[in-house]
């Protein structure tokens, strides 16, 4: 005996594998991502992250702690116009739990602004000072506006 629905269901299964939806670009609350950079090893107990370009309104870094236990280290960010001093804009200390990855937003520049930097340092496990290029590692995300 066939059932009445049978067809339909074979037509539902040959439209979905048809229709797949494209691949999502990488994004970032609308932003399209165009460069991604590595961070690196300021000093032994340092980490710098770097971010420059004036078409790049977005950023993000990405921060991974290698370690089994939550770290907590200071953040402080600094803009300036490539190539000239500039000024730390923030200053903040974070935590990020044992063997976990974090984004986190770097600040919108302001006008004339071409670098943006990070440093991370002060890192502690458990109110023991450790070394942050030992625990942490970064990559910075560089993005454009709307899909442009």
């Amino acid at each position: 005996m066939r059932l009445p629905f049978a067809v339909p269901a074979v037509l539902v299964i040959a439209l979905l594998a048809v229709v797949r939806p494209a691949p999502a670009e990488d994004t970032h609350n609308g932003w399209k991502q165009v460069e991604e950079v590595q961070c690196t090893e300021k000093n032994e107990s340092t980490i710098r992250c770097l971010l420059s370009g004036i078409r790049f309104p977005a950023g993000t870094l990405t921060i991974r702690n290698s370690h089994a236990s939550p770290v907590t280290f200071t953040w402080d960010e600094w803009h300036s116009a490539c190539h000239f001093a500039g000024g730390k804009v923030e200053s903040k200390t974070l935590e990020i739990g044992g063997n976990e990855t974090k984004i986190f937003d770097l600040l919108s520049p302001g006008a004339g602004i071409t670098c943006r930097e990070v440093f991370l340092y002060d890192c502690k496990i458990g109110g023991a000072a450790t070394k942050c290029p030992q625990v942490l590692s970064g990559t910075g995300q560089m993005y454009t506006g709307n899909k442009q």
